[in-house]
Formats: structure tokens, C-alpha cells, sequence
């Protein structure tokens, strides 16, 4: 795996990204956690829960799922020159603090 050349956070938005930061509609918001629940009930299936999953499992599925989405930003808006892997590194590790 290879380490990004950065020492310090990126800047937001990233250089040359079109992205802004702006509070979401409720339509967008709705879209950018879909994947959440799914990935929640999967991972409770797979542990052998027969009933909805517990919260702490959806925040992990809906966090893991930011994680990715943000990581993909940064190495969109660097045209592939970062590395992805180190991203998702960087954005799991942060999680722990």
C-alpha cells in the first residue's frame, strides 16, 4: 500500500473539484445515506440477527459508506495522481480518532 505525499488534511473542497459543501435537501441527504441500511441488514444477516439491525451496526454501515464516498472525492479530484488505498486508509483511521 502507498502512502499519500500530504502531511496534513487536504483542503475542502479539493483542488480542482467542483464540489461545494452546502446543508443537503432532504431528497439529496436521503440519496447519499441509501446505501446505509442495506449494507446494515446484510452484515446483520450474515451475523444470523433474524431482526432489524442494531443501530450500532448502521452507523458502522453508514460511516464505512461515507468513508469510501469521501476517499473517492479526494482521489477524483486529484485525476487518480493519489492513492486511493491510502485514502480509504486515511479516511477508516480517522474514524478511530
Amino acid at each position: 500500500m502507498g502512502a499519500t505525499t500530504r502531511t496534513r488534511p487536504a483542503p475542502w473542497p479539493p483542488p480542482g473539484s467542483s464540489t461545494t459543501r452546502r446543508p443537503c435537501a432532504p431528497a439529496t441527504w436521503r440519496n447519499s445515506t441509501a446505501g446505509g441500511p442495506p449494507l446494515a441488514e446484510a452484515l446483520a444477516d450474515r451475523a444470523g440477527s433474524d431482526g432489524p439491525p442494531a443501530i450500532a451496526l448502521a452507523v458502522r454501515a453508514g460511516a464505512a459508506l461515507n468513508c469510501l464516498n469521501i476517499a473517492l472525492e479526494y482521489w477524483t479530484a486529484s485525476d487518480g495522481r493519489l492513492d486511493l488505498v491510502a485514502l480509504l486508509d486515511e479516511a477508516f483511521a480517522s474514524l478511530k480518532g
